[in-house]
């Protein structure tokens, strides 16, 4: 099975970069929730560019619609949903609160190091936010990476912590 399996044509497609520790995590299924103060509101499909010197795309993600609340509230959802230090994340999201992106879906491809990348696009650049793919200049890394086989993938449980979302006042 190949990731242009799991893409949606009607859903944007992102490239977004996250932190080595942060792509084993969800590649490991302990993270859940992408959190930022400022973000894409609507739900999307995105590859993650990990970064660092040995950075490259190995992931590729389904995010629902943010979760956009205060810092007290996104710390409860952290919490309830995967176990995140309450602490931290009021201390993150203080003073204006910010968004909870609910990650439903994760697959991994082989990784195709930067350098690879940047060999092969010569305007390729890792994200500091994001950027879409889904457009003419893009296309051809789109095509690129829907190219790429399906390694391992996972489903996370949003139906039961949407439910325990619900129940957080």
């Amino acid at each position: 099975m190949m990731i242009g399996d799991l893409i949606n044509p009607l859903m944007p497609t992102l490239m977004i970069s996250l932190h080595p520790e942060n792509v084993t995590a969800i590649k490991q299924g302990h993270k859940q929730i992408e959190y930022r103060k400022r973000f894409f509101k609507d739900a999307f499909q995105a590859f993650v560019c990990t970064t660092g010197k040995n950075g490259g795309i190995e992931l590729f993600i389904k995010c629902d619609t943010a979760i956009q609340a205060d810092a007290a509230k996104l710390a409860q959802i952290g919490m309830t949903v995967q176990q995140d230090d309450y602490h931290e994340l009021i201390d993150y999201f203080q003073p204006s609160g910010g968004l909870a992106i609910p990650i439903l879906r994760m697959a991994t491809i082989e990784m195709i190091p930067r350098t690879t990348l940047q060999a092969q696009f010569d305007r390729f650049s890792v994200p500091q936010g994001y950027y879409f793919l889904d457009t003419r200049e893009k296309m051809p890394l789109l095509s690129m990476l829907s190219a790429q086989e399906i390694q391992a993938q996972h489903t996370f449980p949003w139906a039961d912590n949407y439910a325990a979302i619900a129940a957080i006042k």
